[in-house]
């Protein structure tokens, strides 16, 4: 009888673990969609995670999660990589500006140290 109630504890500890778990990973999975949805966003109007251990307990519920787990973390890094690759590209006609304003401010400088 004390085993059936420790194996209940336990089970009622893996549920709640497991509760938490979802609604942290639905969490996740929310941040990550908003993150990659606004990097494209961002690429479209300028035209150009914490890592879990394994769970002791590897029941089909607990390898769904890591599954879930991963994906989340695929998303995520979608999502850091379409921010990082949506940056405007600088346009060759103000690159150049930029240049030759710095080239004329360098002899400038120079001609007046002399």
């Amino acid at each position: 009888m004390a085993a059936l109630e420790v194996n209940l504890q336990n089970a009622k500890a893996e549920h709640a673990r497991l509760k938490a778990k979802r609604a942290e990973l639905a969490e996740r999975a929310r941040k990550a969609e908003a993150s990659k949805r606004a990097a494209q966003n961002s690429a479209a109007s300028h035209t150009g995670a914490p890592v879990y251990g394994h769970v002791i307990n590897a029941g089909a519920a607990s390898r769904g999660f890591e599954r879930m787990e991963d994906k989340i973390n695929e998303w995520e890094a979608q999502a850091g990589h379409t921010a990082q690759t949506a940056a405007p590209a600088i346009d060759p006609a103000l690159q150049g500006a930029v240049e030759a304003e710095l080239a004329r401010l360098r002899s400038k400088q120079a001609d007046s140290s002399k």
